[in-house]
């Protein structure tokens, strides 16, 4: 959830700054570009976020990979 907050974070206020200054949209509209954007990207941030923290925390094991169950 750490991670998927901060990508959601970046996200947001990536489109913010396209949606407000380069676009010029106001406000209202800016922040439903930015929920709208987060609800249509949820399962992609979702999976991003995993394998962002399985990278971090699990360590590989080659091991692992060879053994037949």
């Amino acid at each position: 959830m750490y991670v998927s907050y901060g990508l959601g974070v970046g996200l947001s206020i990536m489109l913010f700054l396209i949606t407000f200054y380069l676009l010029e949209m106001g406000l209202k509209k800016s922040f439903i570009a930015i929920i709208l954007m987060l609800v249509a990207l949820m399962p992609v941030i979702a999976r991003l976020s995993r394998n962002i923290w399985i990278n971090f925390f699990v360590p590989y094991n080659p091991d692992s990979a060879n053994t037949k169950t």
